[in-house]
């Protein structure tokens, strides 16, 4: 019927309408909400922590559920959104992945990461339905973490850290033994870090950097570089030091030192600099007011930003486009 080792996007296409087509039929399909349908098996192996809503803007790691789907040649998920972030290990068989208008074959040692707001279907392949762990979680540190690795991949071939994913797993299964799960802030309260919060948050963060380095071959980053690229990418965001401090797993006075240390200037100094600097193109640019640059880069007020303006360049932005030789009307 296909060739499952070279399909094209239509074949996939085909064989994903197929698949859904013969799992409603034989009524396999389930209506978990508007935007779920699943079909899996009563032997997959699940632990829940905390309430699908309310976690979702936290900056720290929340575990919603985790879990272990066992061969089942009917395993099936749709869904159009979601909540939160989640992360897949094949342990062996195969299974297909279609998000965000691109289609992956699974095999064993394969990983996927699909993002919130993801519209995405997976499902087993019949004749050799996949084994995988599984954890869904909210951490609205991982992205600008991810960015800093450049990785922007749903899918992860012949992965090296399948240990990673097996002490996860283990030791949420371990929490939830221990009856932790019932309460969310027993394992997971940010003052709580010595409990099994630190090593869920730096297993987590070992597997993301090992998806990354064995996909680009790339050996991971100092944290004072992985600052800098964060800041050098976030020049029209506000961020937080001590959040960023907090998702590299260092304290923000380590984290200040380390970079003062590589680059000779604060973090700060240095994030500064470089608003100022995109501040002089938008002035020259002649398409925006003070107010309208410092709300572009996250300035306080128009004043506030004027000020520092001056103390960096010895000059009033005012000054500053008409040493240009540009007219400075537009910056009321």
């Amino acid at each position: 019927m296909w060739n499952l080792k070279n399909m094209t996007d239509i074949e996939y296409k085909h064989l994903f309408e197929w698949r859904e087509n013969s799992l409603k039929k034989r009524k396999r399909l389930f209506q978990v909400h508007p935007n779920m349908l699943f079909n899996c098996s009563v032997d997959e192996d699940k632990i829940y922590f905390c309430p699908t809503f309310g976690y979702q803007d936290t900056k720290l790691l929340a575990v919603e559920s985790a879990g272990k789907t066992l061969p089942d040649p009917d395993y099936y998920v749709k869904r159009n959104g979601c909540y939160y972030y989640i992360l897949e290990f094949v342990l062996s068989g195969k299974g297909y992945l279609y998000s965000d208008g691109q289609y992956y074959t699974l095999e064993k040692n394969n990983a996927y990461l699909l993002r919130p707001n993801s519209d995405h279907i997976y499902f087993s392949d019949q004749n050799d339905p996949y084994e995988k762990i599984w954890f869904n979680f909210y951490c609205g540190s991982i992205e600008p973490f991810l960015q800093t690795l450049q990785n922007d991949r749903t899918v992860f071939k012949n992965v090296s850290c399948a240990d990673k994913f097996l002490e996860l797993y283990n030791m949420l299964l371990e929490c939830n033994t221990r009856d932790y799960g019932k309460d969310y802030g027993q394992i997971y309260s940010p003052s709580n870090y010595n409990g099994i919060y630190l090593n869920v948050v730096k297993t987590l963060f070992d597997i993301l950097f090992c998806l990354t380095n064995d996909n680009i071959e790339q050996t991971p980053q100092s944290i004072e570089h992985t600052l800098k690229n964060i800041l050098d990418s976030s020049i029209y965001q506000k961020i937080n030091l001590q959040d960023i401090a907090r998702s590299l797993l260092v304290t923000q006075q380590t984290l200040n030192y380390k970079f003062k240390k590589a680059y000779g200037i604060t973090p700060y100094q240095y994030y500064s600099d470089l608003k100022i600097e995109e501040s002089k193109k938008l002035l020259l640019s002649g398409l925006y007011s003070l107010d309208n640059i410092s709300e572009k880069l996250c300035f306080p007020d128009a004043f506030y930003f004027s000020n520092v303006f001056k103390q960096k360049t010895g000059m009033r932005p005012s000054a500053f486009v008409k040493a240009h030789g540009k007219p400075a009307t537009n910056l009321n």
